[in-house]
């Protein structure tokens, strides 16, 4: 039939069916771009605004639960209270924007509508005991008595059990009591809220990795349909390449390399929407796996400094009283060596006795023992000061910090995995305070020593296990921080993907893969750099220079 057309048809005909082609290219191309858009379109009025929204809900709470029992020690300060209580409205007001966002997403389905409306039952309940708790302490607060088991102590010791001053502080007990009820309540309905939050947040998490299976499968029936429209092109193409006459070959050759051009500008398209959406995939889980992680390291914040907080009134208790009491042991030792001159030759019982407790060893051993505490003191006051800059994860400005100190202090919260045959050689060189976020350095430091650390437990026969860290002067206003070890090394294969995320030697749950990610993430964010080099056999060293002071 081909055959007996003209050639004004036959012209007709190929364009014909090389716009149907193109147009069935395009067509399948538009659709399947579409339905993409689709899927990212519901991703985004969804889960995403249900998930930033929860863990917005979510630290705000855990603000103002910190805070509630800041405002029940009773050794706070005014100004303490103070920044408490703006604490808990700067929280509400992100528990606001995280309830904004919720509303503004869409319910896919009944079962998550129900979720909602149970957390938003827990929601109300743990509200209305927060109300409570804050009348109280208000309340609490203007009587002005913060510790009344104290001040009753006193006004019995002095014999004034029925005062005025004692039904105050009466009133007073009895609302610390109430306070600690409704604590107690509210440390309850925190939990059940929290469960609300996890299983409406697990309800997202299932939406959404459907809305990915079937993003999958869009780009793969898409890639199917382009490649049956190329194979049916390149068949008509040959069909008519053998019956077109001579005479347009040369026109033939012309379309066919434009069609392929057209092949080719769609198999790039293909290839940039598979990577678009393999990056789209890597960044939906990274993202995911930052808001657990910054939320443990929240969690894990808010405990150090629970932790630090209430070990560092004891230790000051002790450290300030070590003093003193040394120096009265002086005195009574002076004052018995001056008893014993004065009187060399003392009464048999007290001679006896004096033989027995050994006062010679003790007048000797006692001083001894006082340095032994106080060195004591010292080391448990400097892990306090570390844990409490250590703790602070958030940080809003930057400060002057000795990074020798911190290697030092790192070193100190690491010395009982140190103690397993590990060498540290140390040579600092004389740095200038550095800007940065101290916290945020301190977390680096912990990784990459923690790192080396790692290296050096695992089987080697090599007998001897050394860590060496160094620190000069670099150039361009930097200084340089080096840490070496002369464990296994990195192969060449690996040591080019340990600053990936999600990538890890380690086994079981040592590690997740963002240790050394988020260590470069923040070498950067101060406008540093961090390198590894490493040889298999002799170890491995971490260079990290940081600038002296951030440009503004």
């Amino acid at each position: 039939m081909f055959a007996k057309l003209n050639l004004q048809q036959r012209l007709v005909s190929i364009f014909l069916i090389v716009a149907l082609i193109v147009l069935a290219v395009a067509f399948v191309g538009y659709r399947g771009t579409q339905e993409l858009s689709n899927y990212i379109n519901t991703l985004s009025q969804t889960s995403l605004p249900s998930i930033v929204g929860l863990g917005k809900i979510n630290r705000g709470q855990t603000q103002i639960e910190s805070s509630e029992r800041l405002l029940l020690v009773p050794e706070i300060l005014p100004a303490q209270r103070q920044a408490a209580l703006e604490t808990i409205d700067q929280a509400w007001s992100q528990i606001n924007q995280g309830f904004n966002l919720l509303d503004s997403a869409r319910f896919k389905n009944e079962t998550e509508k129900n979720l909602y409306q149970k957390f938003l039952q827990d929601w109300k309940t743990w509200q209305q005991a927060h109300q409570n708790f804050m009348q109280l302490e208000q309340e609490y607060d203007k009587l002005g008595i913060r510790n009344p088991e104290k001040v009753r102590a006193d006004l019995l010791a002095q014999g004034k059990p029925n005062s005025p001053e004692m039904n105050r502080v009466i009133l007073a007990l009895n609302l610390r009591n109430q306070l600690d009820e409704t604590k107690l309540k509210q440390n309850f309905l925190f939990d059940k809220l929290n469960d609300s939050i996890f299983t409406f947040w697990q309800s997202n998490q299932s939406f959404t990795d459907q809305i990915k299976l079937a993003a999958e499968r869009q780009v793969n029936l898409t890639k199917k349909y382009l490649l049956l429209c190329l194979v049916m092109a390149t068949v008509v193409l040959i069909f008519i390449s053998v019956k077109i006459p001579a005479y347009l070959n040369k026109q033939n050759k012309n379309a066919i390399q434009a069609l392929e051009r057209v092949r080719d500008h769609l198999n790039q398209q293909i290839e940039i929407k598979e990577r678009e959406a393999i990056e789209a995939k890597q960044n939906l889980n990274l993202a995911q796996s930052q808001l657990i992680q910054a939320e443990k390291m929240s969690n894990l914040g808010q405990i150090m400094a629970g932790i630090a907080h209430e070990i560092n009134n004891p230790i000051n208790f002790i450290y300030g009283n070590l003093t003193h009491a040394s120096n009265h042991t002086e005195d009574l030792l002076h004052l018995l060596q001056l008893y014993q001159r004065q009187y060399p030759h003392p009464a048999t019982q007290i001679q006896r006795f004096a033989e027995e407790i050994d006062v010679v060893f003790i007048t000797k051993d006692l001083p001894q023992m006082f340095s032994s505490m106080k060195f004591g003191a010292d080391r448990i006051r400097q892990i306090i000061s570390f844990l409490r800059n250590f703790s602070t994860i958030d940080e809003s400005e930057m400060q002057a910090v000795n990074i020798n100190e911190a290697i030092e202090n790192t070193l100190l919260i690491l010395n009982h995995r140190l103690k397993r045959g590990i060498e540290v050689s140390k040579n600092y060189g004389k740095l200038p305070p550095v800007d940065c976020y101290r916290s945020q350095i301190n977390l680096v430091l912990m990784n990459i020593i923690g790192n080396a650390i790692d290296a050096l437990l695992l089987p080697t026969e090599k007998t001897t296990k050394k860590i060496l860290i160094q620190t000069e002067n670099g150039e361009e206003d930097q200084i340089v921080i080096k840490i070496r070890d002369n464990g296994l090394g990195i192969t060449p294969q690996l040591k080019d993907k340990i600053f990936e995320p999600f990538f890890t030697t380690k086994q079981g749950v040592k590690g997740v893969g963002l240790g050394l990610y988020l260590c470069r993430k923040i070498i950067e964010k101060h406008g540093g750099k961090i390198e590894v080099f490493s040889e298999q056999g002799k170890g491995t060293e971490f260079s990290i220079a940081l600038p002296i002071k951030q440009k503004i």
